[in-house]
């Protein structure tokens, strides 16, 4: 950080601090200035800091558009406030329910008044391909032109739809159902969160409750640091969304299959991942993905 700019502009208190100025109607009290990176405009790298910004939007409008029972199905955890208060639980949930939706609608109406006032560059392709904006846009077209091309919507990987795999400890791979396999590094970091998932399916643990695993247990058993940890995952969820896209599923979301929480690590998406057996898998399908998988790498794809 240096005086002129004592913000870095990607971390996720600059995220939230940016948008509840903007919400509040006084950037002129935070100015752009000060931020390294502009939070609409500035440049995102691939990387954890890019999907953390994309994620902050993404669940603004998906929080949007939720029914009350979906919000409660999607988030679980938010059962566990409800026994804190001496209200009546249902008083207790509608509170809930809406500071999260009073929170979306804020995130959203800041971005729509950004996209409004870059509208011209935005038409004209003059901001960066990187940039929040674009990125966003370009992601809600991109949705678009998957759904549009499918002909089966439970198909289609951005939606609800059960994502089945197969853990071959024996061959370190994971094999996805239509997508074809994960194997290496990739794999060992799937494998040691299905050990984890594996056991709250044996315990009978309710999806909000499944573990997630601490990063410095995951850097141990993956035999790295935490920076290389994160470069991993990332890595690991780009191919996944490839294999996905080729397969003509279209990009899952970030968090499809393996999610993260700042405060407890990262776990297998209990909502989405079903773990069977390999023999489980179609044959055909899993026989055609590995072939193509293996001519990749055996190309360097």
């Amino acid at each position: 950080m240096t005086r002129f700019h004592p913000h870095c502009g990607r971390c996720s208190q600059c995220l939230d601090r940016r948008f509840a100025v903007l919400a509040a109607g006084h950037a002129n009290e935070d100015p752009e200035e000060a931020y390294k990176v502009d939070l609409f405009t500035g440049e995102r790298p691939p990387g954890p800091d890019r999907e953390m910004a994309l994620s902050f939007v993404r669940s603004a409008s998906r929080i949007k558009q939720m029914a009350d029972v979906a919000f409660f199905a999607h988030y679980g955890e938010s059962s566990r406030i409800v026994g804190c208060f001496d209200e009546p639980a249902d008083r207790v949930a509608e509170r809930i329910l809406d500071l999260y939706r009073r929170h979306a609608d804020h995130v959203c109406r800041v971005f729509d008044r950004a996209i409004s006032a870059h509208a011209s560059e935005l038409r004209d392709g003059s901001l960066p391909s990187d940039c929040l904006l674009s990125l966003v846009i370009a992601q809600h077209d991109a949705s678009s032109r998957d759904v549009a091309r499918t002909s089966e919507p439970e198909q289609v990987a951005g939606d609800k739809a059960e994502i089945r795999i197969a853990v071959d400890e024996g061959g370190d791979r994971i094999v996805f159902d239509r997508w074809g396999e994960i194997t290496g590094a990739n794999a060992r970091l799937l494998l040691i969160l299905a050990a984890s998932h594996r056991e709250a399916v044996r315990n009978e643990c309710t999806p909000e409750n499944f573990p997630f695993v601490r990063p410095d247990s995951l850097c141990q058993q993956a035999e790295c640091d935490g920076e290389t940890l994160r470069k991993r995952v990332f890595r690991c969820r780009k191919r996944i969304a490839r294999m996905a896209s080729e397969a003509g599923d279209g990009h899952p979301a970030a968090e499809a299959i393996i999610e993260n929480s700042q405060w407890h690590g990262y776990r297998l998406n209990p909502d989405r991942i079903r773990i069977v057996a390999l023999s489980e898998l179609s044959a055909e399908r899993t026989g055609h993905a590995s072939h193509a998988n293996r001519s990749r790498f055996a190309t360097g794809g």
